[in-house]
């Protein structure tokens, strides 16, 4: 039986993605284009475990880092191309592997809410439970209460009712329906929003 502990699901994550051949390389770029921490974020976190945990296939080609500062002038290193999205943040493309790096400043809940730009403000941000998740690469540990209880129990439910409707408005569709979308692709449980 897996233990649900951030120390033991961090070493599953960690394990996993140095299976990848370009982990070591994709690293090597934001650390070089960063300063501080540097938190991997979104579905490479939290697909990747309900991977390895539940079983099911996650090809890890998209990467989304958190740093403390983003460097002004950006390296890159052959073989890749960098754009910039419209929050003015570096895309890293190399076939099919993506590197998004973004400051944590610019997260948008952080920004709409004048807080400091901290992984707990970031956590409390995000729109759906099973998001709240984040690996420190430094210290290879995953942080997240809420996202691991929302993995150990399969379940997807909103986490932050701001985000999450700003995410469904965006998406232009209800937020049970964008969760829907989210949890059918995990195979986890749907927990309805009233």
């Amino acid at each position: 039986m897996v233990e649900f502990t951030s120390e033991n699901l961090g070493k599953i994550l960690i394990n996993r993605l140095r299976k990848n051949e370009n982990f070591d390389e994709i690293i090597s770029i934001v650390k070089n284009n960063s300063q501080g921490n540097i938190y991997l974020v979104g579905g490479t976190v939290s697909r990747t475990l309900a991977s390895e945990l539940y079983g099911g296939k996650q090809k890890n080609q998209d990467f989304d880092f958190i740093v403390d500062v983003l460097n002004d002038e950006l390296k890159k290193p052959d073989g890749w191309t960098v754009t910039h999205h419209k929050f003015g943040n570096p895309t890293f493309k190399k076939d099919d592997v993506e590197i998004d790096i973004f400051p944590l400043s610019d997260h948008q809940y952080i920004k709409n809410n004048n807080l400091e730009p901290t992984i707990k403000n970031f956590l409390d941000g995000v729109p759906f439970s099973i998001q709240a998740l984040v690996f420190d690469i430094k210290q290879e540990k995953l942080i997240g209460k809420d996202g691991i209880e929302a993995l150990k129990n399969r379940e997807f439910k909103v986490h932050n009712i701001e985000s999450a409707k700003e995410v469904a408005k965006r998406k232009k569709i209800s937020i049970n329906e964008r969760m829907m979308q989210k949890a059918k692709s995990m195979n986890f449980e749907i927990i309805p929003f009233d």
